[in-house]
């Protein structure tokens, strides 16, 4: 388990979608965009979907939000889950209501003070940050802001279901309990 809450992005196969679930990620989102260089065929993640339990598992479609920048995210479930990405200059315009957030921060923008500025726009929504994530920064999120949640990103195995996590091992480390 995970002090920072977790939606795990860009997941495209079993080995992925089985890490971040015993990670206990908030959100396993799969990119069903046919444009997308990230997009998975539907076929392949409905077989995926069946061996992945204790996550909520959502699909990112095609843009349909203002100015191209909004994605939705939609599960298969009833709840219908939504989730939408903003850059941080475009917070000004959030739709309300959905369940969570996804906020791009750029480096020069993953500032305390910018963090403030998400906590008072999104007081009671659940948000995630997508950024380069570096130990003040979480450090930062775990003593300020510990109700958001942080993005991970899947990426493609060595071979079918061989692949290496050393480059989330720093930032697990970080957000582990013991």
């Amino acid at each position: 388990m995970t002090k920072l809450p977790i939606l795990a992005r860009n997941v495209c196969h079993l080995t992925d979608a089985r890490y971040f679930a015993a990670l206990e990620a908030d959100y396993i989102v799969f990119n069903l965009d046919p444009s997308s260089p990230d997009g998975i065929d539907p076929m392949l993640f409905h077989g995926i979907v069946d061996w992945v339990a204790g996550s909520t598992i959502a699909v990112e479609m095609a843009p349909d939000g203002f100015d191209q920048k909004i994605h939705r995210l939609s599960s298969d479930s009833t709840s219908n889950p939504q989730v939408l990405q903003l850059d941080f200059a475009d917070i000004q315009h959030a739709i309300p209501q959905v369940d969570a957030y996804i906020i791009n921060l750029s480096p020069d923008q993953a500032s305390e003070e910018n963090l403030q500025v998400i906590d008072a726009t999104f007081p009671k929504a659940k948000v995630y940050i997508q950024c380069e994530l570096t130990s003040i920064l979480i450090t930062t999120l775990l003593s300020t802001f510990p109700t958001f949640g942080i993005v991970l990103l899947g990426s493609a195995e060595e071979k079918t279901g061989i692949k290496s996590y050393a480059d989330l091992d720093e930032i697990l480390d970080l957000i582990e309990l013991d």
